[in-house]
């Protein structure tokens, strides 16, 4: 996956080019396959990831209903709203479910990218279509 000039992540495509570029070093290429699991409720994540193809499920861990999908990452957005909210555990599982490919941003580099006002306001305006 080139970042020449789109990623195939509409969340880092609507940033300006000049913040993609920052972010470039930051941002790895992986294939993840099914059933991958991504973050893990109240563990510390490792990485933030922006899908290019294929879907990452947020899934709940409740008693009432426990493995429910309570959201999804695709194409569009991300996964990682505990970073995003400032928090470093996860709040739910977020497990793939259709494979494919995605950038991946260390969660330091990500906490990093959060001050940077465009990545902040995309990344937050991207929850809010959960």
């Amino acid at each position: 996956m080139a970042l020449d000039t789109s990623t195939g992540n509409r969340l880092l495509d609507g940033l300006p080019k000049a913040v993609l570029a920052e972010l470039r070093p930051c941002l790895d290429a992986v294939d993840l396959p099914l059933r991958s699991r991504l973050e893990c409720q109240n563990q510390n994540g490792t990485h933030a990831y922006f899908p290019t193809a294929g879907i990452a499920s947020v899934v709940t861990s409740g008693r009432e209903f426990p493995g429910s999908e309570a959201g999804m990452a695709g194409h569009e957005g991300m996964t990682g709203t505990s970073l995003i909210l400032g928090d470093d555990r996860s709040m739910h599982d977020v497990v793939v479910q259709v494979a494919g490919q995605r950038w991946r941003m260390e969660t330091d580099a990500f906490r990093a990218a959060m001050e940077i006002s465009d990545v902040r306001r995309r990344s937050l305006a991207s929850r809010s279509k959960c």
